[in-house]
């Protein structure tokens, strides 16, 4: 049994814009799909990618699983001299998580991917 209803279809996709590594995803963000998620950060950093911007703005659901699998992330870019941030609309039920959990003090967080580009494109990681 998975966490994720087959309703709510799973999906990511990557790519580069001004040297910043962006992975999207579609669907929900939960323990069934947040280590797919890691999984591909985690390659994406050990393939080099130093500025990487995680898209949620067409996440439909974020869970506590995600949430952590989020920070956990962060922290280990952070902790190779990366810099990620997230993309998330702050009225979405995943913007709205982000809020009420506090996440924003910890995640770098921006309204839409084009933002979160244009905020690790401007810095050097």
């Amino acid at each position: 049994m998975t966490a994720t209803p087959p309703g709510h279809p799973f999906e990511i996709r990557e790519h580069d814009v001004d040297g910043v590594h962006v992975i999207g995803m579609r669907g929900e963000l939960d323990l069934a799909t947040a280590p797919r998620l890691c999984v591909r950060i985690d390659a994406a950093r050990r393939a080099g990618s130093r500025r990487m911007v995680v898209d949620l703005t067409t996440a439909v659901f974020c869970d506590s699983a995600g949430l952590r699998a989020l920070i956990g992330s962060h922290q280990e870019m952070t902790a190779f001299g990366g810099r990620m941030a997230v993309a998330a609309q702050e009225e979405s039920a995943v913007g709205r998580l982000f809020g009420l959990a506090g996440a924003r003090e910890l995640l770098n967080v921006h309204e839409d991917a084009g933002t979160a580009v244009a905020a690790l494109a401007l810095r050097t990681p």
